[in-house]
């Protein structure tokens, strides 16, 4: 498993590059704090609540109850310990309370969100596609995610792919609005035409 071709070409595609590389242990601090209910004032972050490969947040109405929850600032990213090859990474522009299923990571050497373009991006789901334990909920253990290989770039850099990415979410938000906009004016006219 640990040396599956498919993860052995992802580790070597980062090992290849000219920036610096540490394990994500030493590029975040893994927040832990947990709680036992969902607070009145914070929203509740399921793995149901993201969208795969982009990340977004969607309300799925209110959580009733949990045994337990992990406590995420604005500015950590979650990260996904179940069926981590669904790339449920979620870069949390609020304060608020998730599921025991994330890893909730705090970035201490990059920035927040370029942390959250790389851990969204095919190479870390091919480091973790072959690393998961289950059957019936493929999981992954903390000691591998804390392996996972990072790329550091320099500042600057960071910020201009930041910039860059969050132009493509931008713009992938807007054409799903107008996308979502012609469907419903389409559903419309159908309905219309049948009913006439």
């Amino acid at each position: 498993m640990y040396f599956h071709p498919e993860r052995m070409r992802a580790i070597e595609s980062i090992k290849k590059s000219t920036l610096p590389i540490s394990p994500l242990s030493e590029v975040v601090n893994f927040r832990r704090e947990i709680v036992g209910e969902i607070p009145e004032n914070l929203p509740y972050v399921g793995l149901e609540n993201i969208v795969s490969n982009s990340g977004e947040y969607v309300e799925t109405g209110e959580k009733e109850s949990v045994s337990s929850a992990f406590v995420f600032k604005k500015g950590d990213v979650l990260f996904p310990k179940l069926r981590p090859y669904l790339n449920k990474v979620f870069y949390a522009d609020f304060d608020g309370v998730c599921s025991t299923e994330f890893h909730v990571l705090e970035a201490q050497k990059v920035s927040p969100f370029f942390l959250f373009s790389f851990l969204s991006r095919s190479v870390v789901v091919e480091q973790t596609s072959r690393l998961m334990t289950g059957n019936t909920l493929p999981r992954l253990q903390t000691d591998d995610v804390k392996e996972l290989l990072v790329p550091i770039p320099k500042e600057e850099k960071q910020e201009k792919i930041t910039s860059g990415v969050r132009s493509y979410y931008e713009k992938m938000r807007n054409l799903r609005k107008e996308a979502t906009k012609i469907l419903s004016a389409a559903q419309a006219q159908v309905e219309q035409m049948i009913l006439a």
